[in-house]
C-alpha cells in the first residue's frame, strides 16, 4: 500500500490492509499473497503476513537484451 508522504503516520495503510483482508475473508478467500519492498516486512508482519520466500527482479534494457539473445543464437549455431 502506497501512502502519500503527507498522509503517513495516520494508520491509513494499516486500515486499507485490514479492510482488504476482511473483504477477502468474507469472500471465502483463504490465502492472500503479497509482494512488497523488504523495508516494509515489519509493517506487513504486523498485519498478519508471514514471509514465504524472496523474489528478485533483473531488468535489462532492450539493447542489452538484444545482445544477449544474439550471443545465444550464435552459440547455438557453432
Amino acid at each position: 500500500v502506497y501512502t502519500d508522504p503527507r498522509f503517513r503516520g495516520r494508520g491509513l495503510a494499516r486500515r486499507v490492509v485490514a479492510r482488504a483482508l476482511a473483504e477477502a475473508r468474507a469472500a471465502g478467500i483463504g490465502l492472500c499473497l503479497l509482494w512488497s519492498e523488504p523495508a516494509l516486512a515489519a509493517f506487513y508482519a504486523a498485519q498478519g503476513f508471514t514471509r514465504a520466500g524472496s523474489e528478485h527482479l533483473l531488468a535489462f534494457d532492450a539493447a542489452v537484451l538484444a545482445l544477449a539473445l544474439d550471443e545465444t543464437d550464435r552459440s547455438e549455431h557453432r
